[in-house]
């Protein structure tokens, strides 16, 4: 018995620094991918159509910060003492239901009281799609690190990036438009 825990006690430090390893990848690679996007997109978009696409990330970005975020860290948090509730699940998924179209609603109103140029309805329902896809995506992440899938983690993150990466390009070089550009992430 002694060979045993010392054996599993050996294994605890070795799992730790592998999948350390890998979700550092699975965060390095599509930051890699990210910034080359970044610099091949400011080459095929002219400045107003950059500052159109990056208002869409910003709207992006504020919605899953503020709305969803915290969804994921509470799951984060509250799965592993609840892993075998089969509540659990839906719970979590219905809660991201129920944010969907309070994150619309809050989007319009903004929408309705800052209305100039850059901030068009299509720009601003676009960021609310991506944030949407943007969360999902997050949430699904967060499922394959609590079940201890590194592996799996890293292909998600880095299929997203390359796909971010060759439809964002490929849209802002057939179309020049921003809105396509961000719509193929």
């Amino acid at each position: 018995m002694l060979y045993k825990s010392t054996r599993l006690t050996e294994l605890g430090p070795i799992m730790l620094i592998r999948h350390g390893i890998l979700y550092t990848i699975a965060k390095l690679v599509p930051g890699i991918l990210g910034l080359a996007t970044t610099a091949i997109l400011t080459r095929l978009l002219d400045p107003h159509q950059y500052g159109l696409y990056g208002v869409i990330l910003v709207i992006m970005a504020l919605i899953s910060t503020t709305l969803f975020e915290w969804l994921l860290s509470t799951f984060l948090r509250l799965y592993e003492a609840r892993r075998n509730d089969p509540t659990t699940m839906k719970t979590f998924i219905r809660i991201y239901l129920l944010l969907m179209p309070i994150s619309a609603a809050i989007t319009l109103l903004i929408f309705a009281a800052v209305r100039h140029g850059a901030m068009s309805i299509s720009v601003c329902l676009l960021g609310l799609g991506l944030a949407w896809t943007f969360s999902w995506f997050e949430f699904a992440s967060q499922i394959e690190i609590v079940n201890f899938r590194p592996i799996s983690y890293l292909k998600m993150n880095v299929m997203r990036a390359v796909a971010v990466l060759f439809g964002a390009v490929g849209a802002a070089w057939y179309t020049h438009d921003p809105l396509w550009t961000a719509a193929a992430m």
